[in-house]
């Protein structure tokens, strides 16, 4: 009895001390997944920059900023290129309103591993809190931003705010 214990026992060690072969596998993609996200790049910066220079109203540098004049913006689902909106930019600000982004309450890039019809991977998105003045009255509006960026320039934004704000400050 003794003997087939300390065999069982020896068995059992060599068994567990065995080299174990695995076989080398990828694990299956997730369908729920496509990318990943960053709180801090070259891409957040650029964004950055953009609006503070946006909300500077300051029209050569948001056209800088987009790779191509007929890049889209969706204002509030109106659809523009880089002209029609520094045009909008331009009425702004000859009626005296002024911005400030007060903070950014969300922002991160999204890296999806496909990219889209497009050729883009890389969306910036933002929640900021903005003030805007017209040097009497003052209104703080939350504006949700979509920025693709491709090759280290904007290709397409989406911007979607309470435009109402903008009424009252022009009247």
């Amino acid at each position: 009895m003794k003997q087939t214990f300390i065999l069982l026992l020896a068995g059992v060690f060599l068994f567990s001390c065995a080299e174990k072969k695995e076989a080398a596998s990828t694990p299956a993609k997730d369908p729920n997944q496509n990318g990943y996200t960053v709180a801090k790049s070259a891409n957040i910066d650029l964004v950055k920059a953009f609006n503070e220079k946006a909300f500077a109203l300051d029209t050569a540098a948001v056209r800088a900023a987009f790779a191509a004049e007929n890049d889209t913006i969706h204002d509030n689902l109106t659809k523009l290129n880089v002209t029609q909106n520094n045009e909008l930019l331009g009425n702004l600000k000859g009626a005296g309103l002024k911005f400030t982004i007060k903070n950014y309450g969300a922002l991160w890039e999204t890296i999806n591993d496909e990219p889209t019809p497009a050729g883009v991977k890389n969306f910036v998105i933002a929640y900021m809190l903005v003030n805007a003045s017209n040097g009497k009255k003052s209104k703080d509006v939350l504006f949700h931003q979509v920025c693709a960026v491709k090759d280290g320039k904007i290709v397409e934004e989406w911007d979607v705010y309470d435009a109402k704000i903008f009424d009252e400050l022009l009247k």
